[in-house]
């Protein structure tokens, strides 16, 4: 049981990881290409919001596998 919790927690603990460096990567290109009102403008349209749900999705689930690779199947 206990590597199943462990593997619970790598995964929750590398996915925010990983989104929080996406989010920094964003942020440093937004700054960089965009105005304030052109980064607005793509946060409401909902492109950057589709993007960014889609990017989480693949995270997740990479990290997810990680998870289980490493703690789980080692038995």
């Amino acid at each position: 049981m206990g590597k199943y919790i462990i593997s619970y927690i790598v995964f929750i603990v590398s996915t925010l990881a990983i989104m929080f460096l996406i989010g920094i990567v964003i942020g440093i290109f937004a700054v960089m290409f965009a105005d304030p009102y052109q980064m607005q403008e793509s946060l409401q349209g909902g492109a950057l919001r589709f993007f960014i749900q889609l990017i989480s999705l693949v995270v997740g689930l990479f990290c997810f596998r990680f998870a289980i690779r490493r703690f789980v199947e080692n038995e």
